[in-house]
This record gives structure tokens, sequence and C-alpha cells, in this order.
């Protein structure tokens, strides 16, 4: 039937291979052409941004109860070995004196000479050894409280919801110096500018004191002045006397030396 109607109407079968041409066309295309990539997914949650704070180190190290009372301790044990030290050197100005009472190389002065020179090396060894105790003493309290800090702004910026906490660097000034000198301590900074608000030092401060206060710790009252003395501190123990066959160590000149080093 369809021969016959085309055969009688030549439009109708140009008609109908138009058609059949678009039908074949998309067939194939539709075989051939890539799939679309799916569309990415909007996120429902997107991460919150991260709380940052800061805090000032060394303020913070100097305003804790827990330091004030380590360098009390420190200073009674400087004062008690600087009073040692001062006994050891008067007990040699005392053989000093003594020597002068005996007629330069005889027995008994070359006795007392060697006794001041022996008493004299042993207290510069008693000096040496104490400084190296208060500093050894220094640094193991320096660590102790600084961990404690570690601690304690790990259990503030868990409470307060930070994330992380940067010791506040840009609060110091750059000290005067050398080129080099300045680019290595703009180098080692890493915070430029940082907003007051983020600042948790007066909070932290509070915070470790007030637990430092109620795990039984004790404030040492502020140290008060020395009043001004007339006399001068001991000299040092002086040189045993020298002689021409016998070999003397010196104490040297000067005042008594802190035997603790310098105190806290």
């Amino acid at each position: 039937m369809i021969y016959s109607i085309t055969r009688k109407n030549p439009a109708t079968l140009a008609l109908l291979t138009i058609v059949a041409t678009v039908f074949a066309y998309e067939v194939i295309g539709n075989r051939t052409a890539p799939a679309a990539p799916p569309a990415a997914p909007t996120p429902s949650n997107p991460a919150p941004a991260t709380a940052v704070a800061t805090f000032d180190l060394e303020k913070s190290f100097n305003a804790l109860h827990e330091k004030k009372s380590a360098d009390a301790e420190l200073l009674k044990l400087a004062e008690a070995m600087n009073t040692k030290g001062e006994e050891q050197s008067k007990a040699i100005k005392q053989m000093q004196k003594d020597l002068q009472d005996h007629q330069e190389g005889a027995p008994k002065w070359r006795e007392l000479n060697e006794k001041i020179a022996q008493a004299t090396l042993d207290y510069r060894a008693y000096v040496e050894f104490c400084k190296a105790k208060i500093d050894i003493q220094r640094a193991r309290t320096l660590k102790k409280i600084y961990l404690h800090i570690r601690e304690s702004v790990k259990k503030l910026a868990e409470e307060r919801g930070i994330d992380v906490v940067y010791v506040d660097d840009s609060i110091a000034e750059i000290p005067p110096g050398n080129e080099e000198e300045t680019n290595r301590q703009i180098s080692a900074r890493r915070i430029v500018y940082r907003n007051p608000k983020v600042d948790i030092t007066e909070e932290l401060i509070s915070r470790m004191n007030q637990s430092f206060l109620d795990a039984g710790g004790v404030v040492p009252p502020p140290p008060t002045p020395a009043a001004p003395s007339s006399t001068n501190k001991p000299s040092a123990a002086a040189a045993p006397a020298k002689s021409k066959d016998t070999a003397t160590a010196h104490a040297g000149d000067g005042n008594t030396p802190d035997v603790a080093g310098k105190k806290p």
C-alpha cells in the first residue's frame, strides 16, 4: 500500500526519505555520544573555620605563682651555698694571717703555705660546683613550668573549642644589631599581627595560679631590698705567700665570688 501511495505521489516519497534519514542520524548519534559527567554534589556540611588563639609566654612565666615559689627555693639554696663559701674564704684569710707569724721558708711556714694553696683550690672548685648545681636546678625548674603551661593551654583550648594556640612572638621588639642579626630576628618571627581578642594570656595565668593555690602551693612574699651595708663583702682568699722554692696557688684579687652564681 505504501508502495502504491509513493508511486502515485513522489512528494510523499521524498518526505518519508527525509524522516528515515533524520531518525537514523538520531539513533547513531545516541549510540556514539559520550555520557555527560554527573554534577558534583553540593556539600551539605562545609568545614568549620579554625579557631586560633595566642598567648605571651614570657609574661605567663613571670606572673606564675609556681615560678615565684621555685625562685624562692633557688634563692635559699644559693644563700646556703654562699654561706659555706664565705666560711671557706674566711678560713683561708685566717691562715694567711697566721702565715705572717712564721719565718719564710721555715718548716711551719712551708706547711701552712701548702694548706693555704690546697684550701684555695678547694674553694675555687666549690665555687664552680655551686654555679653548675644552680644552673642545673634552674633548667629543671624552667622545663617543669613550661610543661605545666603546655598542659594548661591544652585544657583551656579544649574547653573553649580552640584548635590552635600560638606563642605570640610579635610582642617583643627587634633588638638593634647588624644586618645579619636583624634578618635572623625577622625570619624567626611567626606572627605579624593578631587581634587582641584572641589573646588568652590573662585567663591562662589566672587559671594556673588558682590551680597552684588549690594544690596547696604557697606564694612567697616579695623580696625586701637589702639594707645598705657599710662594710664590703669579704675579699677573696689571699694568695699563699711566694717562696723561691715553694710552688703555690693563687686565689686572685677582688671580692668573694657569688659561689651560687647569679641569684634568681
